[in-house]
């Protein structure tokens, strides 16, 4: 076996072993000596440091469990501040904010009602959730919660109502009864100075149940606060027809487009007639539903009734012309019909065209007889023989000139008048036979009468002026009863000078 010479000391005895050097003056082994260790101060601060943390950790760990039973600082639940406090007493206060459950309806205009969750039988039920947070709460996040970190959670409110009354509660809301309800109104025309206008609908109040059912149903299964009705389109009545329907504004337009048409008469006289709004308002057709609509056989039974009233107006149908006489004034002498008269089926089709065309116009209405007839037409000037029956009297006038006059007889009234009109002398004859009409025989005349002079103007009666030697007076109310068979009988002395003066052809006026 070697020798390790690192085990012996320099006088050969064993390292341990007691030898000249290990022993003190007494001769006794000497006591064994352990060396001093010397740290650096680094490590002492270290180990101070550790010494420190380790007791913190301690005392935070600590801390940390104490909130097992209860919820760190800073901490909400639904609202509610949590901090400190265990999940019962938590619970406890949703339990009785539930209790003061209420909710607010707001309806149309404003209205707000209540309901309370006592009345329609609300309770809370509890999910466990408030519990559960707090058993799978981190509580190392203790100090975070105290140095004022918040936290906020949200567990279900579980919740339970009666439907039945909540349904009770709902109809017995003022908004449900039927004399606060106003019902929808429909967009309607209305007539606003003679022309038609959109009145706009109006919404009402008239709410439909289901609806509100539902929209509060939901409501209370949330535990919502509120409930807007007033803003839910579905939660009332609506109108069926709104100002912007296609269909009303077109009637509402065409209507005004028919009613725009103005027609204007220019009448002879001067003055004008108009069919304008004023009037076409009225020929407008209304159903029982109270829409207007443009009806034609409506329109034209007014446009009918107008022309014949302006036909009424108008008209002026004449078959005689006025003349001056010398001693009755203006007496009427007969002749071919004039005048002036509306051609009512013509200007019926045209006016019923034009409205319906919404066509304006200004002109005459369309006239079946517009022309006159005067003296003149009928041959009649300033020359003229004027033969008055009534006051049995004959003029005659030449260029105006009163020339001749005389009382005559003429035809008997009652038997034979003397023919009225307008006639002319056909002749001038003299020394002339008059023959009357055959007697029953056939050969034998009534009467045979010599004349000196005859100027005859109504040759197919064989009527016309002489003398009568035969009568000693004229005039007055002889030919009422005692006249002649229709001539007129004149002094001989009259007739003569007439008979020089008077030329075929001048007109003879009986009246």
């Amino acid at each position: 076996m070697s020798l390790d010479e690192n085990k012996f000391g320099p006088d050969g005895a064993m390292q341990g072993e007691a030898g000249p050097d290990n022993l003190n003056e007494d001769g006794n082994k000497k006591k064994k000596k352990f060396p001093v260790w010397k740290f650096p101060v680094w490590q002492i601060i270290l180990l101070v440091l550790a010494l420190i943390a380790a007791g913190l950790v301690g005392a935070f760990l600590y801390i940390a469990s104490t909130y097992e039973d209860r919820f760190i600082e800073g901490t909400y639940i639904n609202g509610i501040y949590a901090g400190n406090r265990g999940a019962e007493e938590i619970e406890q206060e949703i339990r009785q904010r539930v209790e003061d459950y209420s909710i607010e309806i707001t309806f149309r205009g404003g209205v707000k009602e209540t309901i309370t969750g006592a009345s329609i039988g609300y309770e809370y039920v509890s999910s466990g959730g408030v519990a559960k947070l707090l058993a799978e709460q981190d509580t190392k996040e203790w100090l975070s919660g105290r140095l004022g970190a918040e936290r906020s959670f949200t567990v279900s409110e579980a919740t339970k109502y009666d439907q039945t009354k909540l349904s009770e509660v709902l109809h017995a809301l003022p908004e449900m009864q039927a004399e606060n309800a106003a019902a929808p109104t429909n967009a309607f025309l209305s007539i606003e100075n003679n022309a038609f206008t959109i009145v706009p609908e109006t919404q009402g109040n008239t709410l439909i149940y289901d609806e509100l059912f539902s929209k509060v149903s939901q409501a209370a299964a949330g535990s919502a606060l509120t409930v807007d009705i007033e803003k839910d389109e579905n939660a009332y009545e609506k109108p069926v027809v709104y100002a912007d329907n296609q269909d009303l504004v077109y009637q509402r337009d065409n209507l005004n487009g028919f009613l725009q048409t103005v027609i204007t008469y220019h009448l002879k006289d001067g003055t004008t007639r108009t069919i304008d709004s004023s009037s076409l308002i009225n020929w407008i057709s209304r159903d029982e539903n109270g829409w207007y609509y443009i009806d034609d056989g409506n329109v034209m039974a007014n446009v009918q009734a107008y022309v014949t009233a302006l036909a009424a107006e108008v008209d002026n149908v004449k078959t005689g012309v006025g003349f001056q006489s010398s001693a009755q004034g203006v007496i009427t002498l007969p002749s071919a019909t004039y005048g002036l008269q509306i051609g009512k089926d013509q200007e019926v089709a045209q006016l019923f065209t034009e409205i319906m065309e919404r066509t304006s116009a200004e002109r005459e209405p369309i006239y079946s007889m517009d022309y006159t007839i005067t003296l003149s037409d009928l041959g009649i000037g300033n020359t003229y023989i004027e033969i008055d029956i009534p006051n049995q009297h004959l003029y005659y006038y030449r260029d105006g000139a009163l020339m001749i006059e005389s009382d005559i007889v003429s035809g008997s009234e009652y038997t034979t008048p003397t023919p009225r009109g307008i006639y002319y002398i056909q002749s001038r004859e003299q020394n002339v036979t008059l023959l009357g009409p055959y007697l029953a025989d056939g050969v034998t005349r009534s009467y045979t009468t010599l004349v000196k002079y005859w100027l005859p103007f109504d040759l197919a009666n064989g009527i016309g002026l002489h003398d009568a030697s035969w009568r000693a007076e004229f005039g007055g109310d002889i030919y009422l009863g005692g006249g002649s068979h229709g001539c007129v009988n004149m002094p001989e002395a009259v007739v003569a000078s007439l008979f020089q003066i008077v030329s075929v052809g001048t007109p003879v006026l009986v009246f």
